[in-house]
C-alpha cells in the first residue's frame, strides 16, 4: 500500500473533513473547501492554537483558569473505587439506590429464565466521572451512572425498533429565528432521570429484557436490600451474579430513547399539544 502523504495524515489526525486527494497533486491546492467549511476549520484551528498557547504558559493543567478546565475522565466502578475510595463507593451506591427505589428492575431466579433470556442477558455497568460542583465551583464531585451494555441487542433488534426521532438542526434554527423575530417567550426544560421514568410494557409478549450484575454491583444491591436480592445470587466462574428483569428503560439499551420519546409525546398530546411534523 502506498504511503500516505503528509496532508492525508494531517487530516486523519485531526478528524476534520476527510477528503480524497488526487494522486497527481499532493499539494494544498488539491484540498478544496467551500466558504462555510473553511470558516469552521479556521475557527477550530484558532481555538486549538489559543488553548495550546495557554497550556504552554501554564505548564501544568492545574494552573489553568477554571474556565479552561474540563473534568471528563471516566472511570469504571473498580478503577473509580481504587482511585477515590469511599467517595466512589458512595456515588455508586446512590445511583443503584435510586434505580432500586424507582423499581427499574426486579431479581429473577435463574430457573425461571429461558435459555434465550440467559443468552441475551445484558451486562450492567457503572461509570464514574468527576465534575464541577455547580453550587461550589471550587469543589469537585463524583457522579455515577449505571447503564446496560445494550450492544448485545443489535443481534436481534432492528434499526426501526431502536431509532428515536430527533429534531433536525435546520428545524431548530428556523423555529429559533421565528421566536427571535416575533419576540416569543421561550423556555427549555430538562427531565431528570428521563429514561428511568419510562416503563417497559411486556403485555402480549413472552420476551423479557434481562440484565445481569456481578461483582461490586452485587454487593451494592445487597447493601440496599439484602432480603430482596440475597436469595437470587448464583455463582459463575467463581463470581457472584444476580439476574434482573428490566422494568424501566435503562441508559445503554438501544430502544430506551425511542420508548421515552413515545411516552413523552403521548403525554404532551393528551394535554392538547400538536406535534410539528417538520
Amino acid at each position: 500500500m502506498k504511503e500516505q502523504s503528509y496532508l492525508q495524515k494531517l487530516e486523519q489526525v485531526h478528524n476534520l473533513i476527510v477528503q480524497s486527494i488526487s494522486k497527481k497533486k499532493n499539494d494544498a491546492t488539491s484540498l478544496k473547501y467551500n466558504k462555510e467549511q473553511g470558516m469552521v476549520l479556521a475557527i477550530m484551528i484558532s481555538e486549538i492554537r489559543r488553548r495550546s498557547a495557554k497550556l504552554s504558559k501554564a505548564k501544568r493543567y492545574q494552573d489553568l483558569p477554571k474556565s479552561e478546565k474540563s473534568f471528563v475522565q471516566t472511570y469504571t466502578v473498580l478503577k473509580g473505587i481504587k482511585k477515590f475510595g469511599k467517595k466512589a463507593l458512595d456515588a455508586s451506591l446512590k445511583e443503584m439506590q435510586q434505580l432500586h427505589e424507582r423499581v427499574a428492575f426486579e431479581p429473577i431466579s435463574i430457573k425461571n429464565m429461558t435459555p434465550q433470556e440467559r443468552k441475551r442477558a445484558m451486562e450492567s455497568l457503572i461509570f464514574l466521572v468527576e465534575k464541577r460542583n455547580i453550587e461550589n465551583p471550587d469543589e469537585k464531585e463524583l457522579k455515577a451512572r449505571q447503564c446496560a451494555n445494550g450492544s448485545t441487542q443489535r443481534a436481534y433488534m432492528s434499526r426501526e425498533e431502536a431509532s428515536s426521532p430527533a429534531s433536525a438542526t435546520k428545524s431548530v434554527c428556523i423555529t429559533s429565528t421565528i421566536d427571535a423575530k416575533e419576540r416569543r417567550e421561550v423556555a427549555t426544560i430538562d427531565v431528570p432521570n428521563a429514561f428511568i421514568r419510562t416503563p417497559l410494557d411486556y403485555k402480549g409478549t413472552d420476551e423479557r429484557i434481562i440484565m445481569k450484575v456481578r461483582g461490586v454491583i452485587v454487593d451494592l444491591l445487597l447493601m440496599i436490600d439484602a432480603e430482596t436480592y440475597g436469595n437470587h445470587i448464583v455463582y459463575e466462574n467463581g463470581r457472584k451474579v444476580i439476574y434482573l428483569v428490566v422494568l424501566k428503560a435503562l441508559y445503554g439499551m438501544l430502544h430506551s430513547a425511542l420508548l421515552f420519546y413515545n411516552m413523552f409525546r403521548s403525554n404532551l398530546e393528551k394535554q392538547g399539544f400538536i406535534c410539528n411534523p417538520l
